[in-house]
């Protein structure tokens, strides 16, 4: 259950960064300064959701739990199937266990592939704001972040600060390494939970014969503090080098004594023009890896591993009213949404 509440939590984070999200968080202040850097605000605000959806759905408890996040971020919520035009085939047996994933993170990819989005707005905290928009010394939080999901809003405050600054040059290549702490609260439905993090840039340069090439990594981390002291960890990173570039998310549920009791990785690589995604996770040591892969312009591949070690894959396409159709090698197909609405008849 835990694994259920934290897809559909993590859904929205994947939603609102894209995949741009972490391509233009550029340290540029100087150490010890106040960052305000907007290009990393989409990234704390779905963190700090990610974080905060989990704790709420863990409280609710249950199979409630999972159905009151995925309704939040209609995230493969209450999909219609339309199955009577294949009454005499049925969906295999082995797909049935990974049926809910699926449709999960296939609202991941087309998030990705869309560029996603959330509602955030970012200013500066105000006295009125209250006791959770002050530091420890007194002073006022650098940023107030209010960010709208489906009717509910979460406001996350806190300030970044540089915090140390490398460059190594060493003949014709240099590299350059940037870092920030961020600190703060996020408050969302009379829950604050504390809020820690920070960014790391790293840029390398090398030139050759007149012509320079760069490699350059942005990693985000920000960990969300339950009261009990469990954590919600996540660590969000873009990797880019000769045109090509590799997103990656990490995420990890740990318990108040520290022990990490679930574990998702997401990757996103768009190499030699082909798009992909892969999800790795990890619950009381059950392991599965899920590969979602473009196949065309409206057509995807989707492949995952069955519990006896058997290598599996079915298609998917998506029809022009945004519904897909899910074909297994078995002869049978099946039409499904990804939003609460039905699915029209096909003819």
């Amino acid at each position: 259950m835990k694994r259920k509440i934290l897809s559909a939590a993590l859904a929205v984070s994947v939603a609102a960064t894209g995949i741009a999200g972490l391509t233009a968080c550029t340290v540029s202040d100087k150490a010890g300064g106040d960052y305000k850097s907007p290009a990393a605000v989409s990234v704390y605000a779905a963190s700090a959701v990610t974080g905060a959806s989990y704790f709420i759905g863990r409280g609710e408890g249950g199979a409630g739990a999972y159905a009151a996040a995925a309704n939040k971020f209609s995230v493969a919520a209450g999909a219609k199937i339309n199955q009577s035009a294949y009454a005499a085939q049925s969906r295999p047996e082995e797909v049935n266990a990974v049926f809910d994933d699926f449709k999960t993170y296939l609202s991941m990819f087309k998030n990705m592939l869309s560029g996603g989005g959330l509602d955030v707005k970012t200013t500066v905290p105000e006295q009125a704001d209250g006791e959770a928009a002050k530091r420890e010394d007194g002073e006022l939080h650098a940023v107030k972040t209010v960010i709208a999901v489906d009717n509910e809003e979460y406001i996350l405050y806190y300030t970044e600060k540089g915090t140390e600054t490398n460059e190594v040059v060493d003949g014709d290549e240099t590299e350059i390494t940037e870092n920030t702490a961020l600190y703060g609260v996020l408050v969302c439905g009379g829950n604050a939970y504390d809020v820690t993090g920070g960014r790391t840039v790293e840029t390398e340069t090398e030139e050759e014969d007149g012509v320079t090439e760069t490699e350059r990594e942005v990693t985000v981390e920000f960990t969300t503090v339950s009261p009990d002291g469990a954590k919600v960890c996540v660590k969000q990173s873009v990797e880019e080098e000769n045109g090509e570039k590799e997103t990656s998310y990490e995420y990890k549920i740990k318990d108040a004594s520290g022990k990490t009791v679930s574990e998702y990785e997401l990757k996103w690589e768009v190499e030699n023009r082909k798009t992909e995604m892969s999800v790795e996770f990890t619950d009381d040591g059950a392991e599965r890896e899920f590969e979602i892969s473009v196949h065309g312009e409206n057509s995807l591949k989707a492949e995952y591993e069955s519990d006896d070690g058997e290598k599996l894959s079915f298609t998917i396409d998506k029809n022009a009213d945004g519904t897909y159709v899910f074909r297994y090698k078995n002869g049978y197909s099946e039409v499904v949404s990804l939003s609460s609405e039905p699915v029209t008849e096909k003819s």
